[in-house]
């Protein structure tokens, strides 16, 4: 399944709109009666990745990036998630199909703050 495909699913079936950050985080603070469904579809995700790396492992890199540039990307991330009330999951692939402004300003914005820290790597040399 495509990921439009899961996020029609979620929609259709629990009214809920597919963000993975927040889906993640009701399981570390869970609401009762939420948990199942957000178990299943962490579970689909992390069982995704492990047959796609049986599967066709070149899709992987041999060497994850490391290094100081890698985890302020990956703490950027994770504030944006919460200052931008949502991830780029929601926005990017649900908020945008329903043609929300706020959404498509969001995955702008989202997009723009990522790279401009890979680009100021790349234009000075650093890795």
């Amino acid at each position: 399944m495509r990921d439009w495909h899961c996020s029609a699913v979620l929609l259709l079936f629990l009214g809920r709109i597919a963000g993975i950050s927040g889906i993640t985080s009701g399981l570390v603070s869970p609401t009762p009666g939420e948990v199942p469904w957000r178990a299943g579809f962490v579970g689909g995700l992390a069982a995704g990745g492990v047959v796609l790396a049986l599967v066709y492992p070149e899709a992987f890199p041999e060497e994850f990036p490391r290094g100081s540039v890698n985890y302020s990307a990956r703490w950027a991330s994770g504030g944006g998630r919460y200052s931008g009330s949502s991830c780029t999951s929601s926005h990017g692939v649900c908020g945008i199909s329903r043609l929300s402004a706020r959404s498509i300003v969001a995955t702008i914005t989202f997009i723009t703050s990522a790279r401009s820290p890979w680009w100021s790597c790349v234009c000075w040399g650093l890795k």
